[in-house]
C-alpha cells in the first residue's frame, strides 16, 4: 500500500493531490483492517480466502487513487491555481504550493506593493536594522504605492465584474475582502521575505517611528490585516473594514466590555476568533500599549489598579474553547493561541497584585485551560505557575525527558519555555546541563534548524535563550588581599597542582598523568596573571602591617611578629640608601 505522506494537500490530508473526505475514511478504515491480523486471518470463524483478496484488492485501489505507481505522476495544476487565485487557501497551503510546485497566487504582485511599501515607509523613519531588504532582488519592478492601505482596492475594484449584481453579491464581496487581508497578513508575516520581515518585526519597529503621520498609515495597515469583524454575524453580510468608519484595535481597547464582540481575521466556518496577527499583537504588547494610561506605564509610573484594564481585555477575549484553537484548528495553531495568553497572564502575575488580577482574570477562566484536552497546554500552564517562586518544585519540573523527545510542541512548550524559568540558580543549572546533555541535544537537531520551517527556528531561537541563561553563572576572578579566603585558596589550588600531579605519576599510568597535567594547564593560566599583577602592584610596608594586624590573635603571632620587625628594618635601611628620609 503505497500512500505519500511528504506533503499536506489542499483540503488538509496528507498526499500528492487533494483527497476528497470519503477517499480519505475509506484508507483509515483499510488501514485499520490491515493492522488487524485477527480480521485477515484465513479461517472459517473469521474470514474465508475470498475475504481477504477482496479486502486486499480494495486497499491497492484505495491506494492507488491516493498515490500512484507510475513513476512520472502529473498533478492537476488548473484546479489548485482557482483555489490559489481565490485565496481559499491557508497560511500552510500558501507555503506547501509554492515551496512544492512553484505556484502563487496571481495577487502575489499586489501583496509584493504592499509589502514594500511597508519597508519604503520604515526605513525612511529608519525603523529598521536590515536596510538592504530595500534592494531585494524580490521587490525588482514593484512599484512603491505610498499608501499601503491603497493597494488591497485594487484586487476588490477587480472582483466587482464578476459580483455584479447577484442576490449575494454583498456578501461575497465582504468574504473576499477578508481572504485579501488574510492572505496579505501571511506575506507580511514572512510569507515572501521569510525570517528578514515578519509581523513581531513590524510591531517593534512601530515603536521606533517619530512621523505622526506614518505612525497612523502602520496602524491602518494593522487594523486591516486584523480585519475585525462582528462574532455573532451571519455569514460574511457584514464587513465592518468596508464601511465608512471601521472599528480599530485602538477603538476596541477603549471599551473591554465590547472586545469580546468581534473577531479577528477568522473564517466564519471556524470556532477560531483569534488568527495569528492578533496572537502577535498580544505576544509584543501592543494591545496593552494602546490601553488608556500606557504612557504611564511605560514611565514606570504605575497608578493603584493600574493594569486591571488590560486584565478585563483578556477575560473579554474568545470563549476557552476558542482559545484552545477550537475544533477547525491545527493542534500548533492551539497552542500558540493559548500560549499567548498564558504568557500574558504570568506577565500579569509578577506585574500586580495577585488577589487583583486573580479576581480580574476569573479562576474559572485560567481553570478552564487546565482541564481541556490539550495535555501539553495544561502541563505548560500547570508548570508555570506551580513552579513560580517555588524552588523545590523547580528542582523536581526539570523538562530534560521532553527535551529529549521528537515533539516539536512538546519541546518548544515543556521544555525550553520552562527552562529559562527553571534555570534560575546555579544548582538548577548544574543539574540541567549534566543530564540534558545540550551539545548532543543541539548535534541531533541541528540538520532541522538549517531548513527554513518557521517552528524549528522558534525552537532554535529558545535554545538560544537557554543557553544564554545557563552561562549566566558569574566567575569570580577578584578577592580582598591578605584574607583567608584567598591563602586557602592558593593552598588549594597548590596542592591541586603539585600532588594532584604526583599521584598520577606514582600510578604510572599515561592517561593519569595527562590528566594531571590537564589540572595544571586548566589552573595556571587562569591564576598566574591575577598573582603577577598583584604583586608588582603590591605596596610591602601596608601588606606587613596588614599582615601584622590581622595575626596578633593567631597562635603563630609570636613567629610571625618578629619577621615584620625584620622586615621594617630593612625596608627602613632601603629607603636610608636611597636618601629618602
Amino acid at each position: 500500500m503505497r500512500v505519500n505522506e511528504s506533503a499536506p494537500s489542499v483540503s488538509g490530508h496528507r498526499g500528492c493531490c487533494p483527497v476528497s473526505s470519503a477517499k480519505h475514511d475509506q484508507c483509515a478504515f483499510a488501514a485499520m483492517l490491515l493492522s488487524s491480523p485477527r480480521m485477515l486471518s484465513v479461517g472459517s470463524m473469521v474470514a474465508a480466502k475470498d475475504s481477504c483478496e477482496v479486502i486486499l484488492d480494495e486497499c491497492h485501489i484505495i491506494a492507488d487513487s491516493i498515490a500512484s505507481v507510475y513513476e512520472n505522476v502529473g498533478i492537476y495544476k488548473r484546479p489548485l491555481q482557482a483555489r490559489l487565485n481565490t485565496l481559499h487557501l491557508t497560511e500552510d497551503g500558501y507555503r506547501w504550493a509554492e515551496g512544492q510546485l512553484g505556484m502563487v497566487p496571481v495577487h502575489r504582485r499586489a501583496a509584493l506593493k504592499f509589502l514594500k511599501s511597508l519597508v519604503k515607509m520604515l526605513l525612511g523613519e529608519s525603523a529598521l536594522w536590515d536596510e538592504s531588504i530595500e534592494h531585494d532582488e524580490i521587490f525588482k519592478d514593484v512599484p512603491d504605492m505610498g499608501d499601503p492601505c491603497s493597494v488591497p482596492q485594487e484586487p476588490i475594484s477587480e472582483a466587482e465584474s464578476l459580483l455584479q449584481t447577484s442576490r449575494d453579491r454583498n456578501e461575497r464581496r465582504n468574504a473576499w475582502a477578508a481572504r485579501i487581508a488574510r492572505y496579505f497578513a501571511y506575506c507580511v508575516d514572512g510569507g515572501i521575505m521569510g525570517e528578514r520581515f515578519t509581523f513581531p518585526l513590524l510591531i517593534q519597529a512601530l515603536g521606533r517611528v517619530s512621523s505622526a503621520d506614518v505612525d497612523r498609515q502602520m496602524k491602518e495597515v494593522i487594523d486591516f490585516v486584523l480585519h475585525v469583524n462582528k462574532r455573532d454575524a451571519a455569514g460574511w453580510k457584514s464587513n465592518l473594514f468596508l464601511e465608512e468608519k471601521p472599528v480599530s484595535l485602538i477603538a476596541m481597547t477603549k471599551e473591554s466590555e465590547a472586545f469580546a464582540e468581534y473577531s479577528f481575521n477568522a473564517e466564519v466556518s471556524s470556532s477560531a476568533d483569534w488568527d495569528i496577527i492578533m496572537r502577535h499583537l498580544v505576544s509584543e504588547g501592543y494591545v496593552e500599549s494602546e490601553l488608556p494610561g500606557a504612557k504611564l506605564r511605560r514611565m514606570k509610573k504605575r497608578p493603584p489598579g493600574a493594569g486591571l484594564d488590560y486584565a478585563d481585555l483578556l477575560v473579554g477575549t474568545p470563549s476557552p474553547e476558542s482559545r484552545l484553537g477550537g475544533t477547525n484548528d491545527r493542534e500548533d495553531t492551539k497552542f500558540e493561541k493559548t500560549a499567548a495568553l498564558l504568557q500574558q497572564c504570568a506577565l500579569l502575575l509578577f506585574s500586580f497584585e495577585i488577589s487583583e488580577v486573580l479576581l480580574a482574570l476569573g479562576t474559572h477562566e485560567l481553570l478552564q485551560v487546565m482541564v481541556g484536552s490539550n495535555h501539553i497546554l495544561m502541563s505548560y500552564a500547570s508548570l508555570v505557575n506551580l513552579s513560580c517562586g517555588r524552588q523545590n518544585m523547580k528542582r523536581r519540573a526539570q523538562g530534560v525527558k521532553q527535551l529529549k523527545t521528537k515533539h516539536d510542541e512538546l519541546t518548544l512548550y515543556t521544555s525550553l519555555f520552562l527552562l529559562v524559568n527553571l534555570t534560575k540558580t546555579p544548582h538548577h543549572r548544574y543539574i540541567v546541563v549534566r543530564e540534558a546533555r545540550l551539545p548532543k541535544w543541539l548535534q541531533i537537531h541541528a540538520r532541522s534548524f538549517k531548513g527554513v520551517n518557521l517552528r524549528k527556528q522558534r525552537i532554535l531561537a529558545e535554545v538560544a535563550s537557554v543557553l544564554g541563561q545557563l552561562c549566566n553563572d558569574p566567575v569570580n576572578d577578584a578577592a580582598q588581599p591578605n584574607t583567608k579566603l584567598k591563602s586557602k585558596l592558593l593552598f588549594a589550588l597548590r596542592q591541586r597542582g603539585a600532588r594532584g600531579f604526583g599521584m598520577v605519576m606514582a600510578r604510572g599510568a599515561p592517561a593519569a598523568v595527562l590528566q594531571g597535567q590537564s589540572k595544571s594547564l586548566e589552573v595556571g593560566p587562569h591564576i598566574i596573571p591575577v598573582m603577577l599583577e598583584e604583586l608588582a602592584l603590591a605596596n610591602w610596608a601596608n601588606e606587613a602591617l596588614l599582615m601584622a594586624d590581622q595575626a596578633k590573635n593567631n597562635k603563630l603571632a609570636n613567629h610571625l611578629w618578629p619577621k615584620v620587625e625584620a622586615l621594617l628594618i630593612r625596608i627602613g635601611d632601603a629607603r636610608a640608601a636611597q636618601g629618602d628620609f
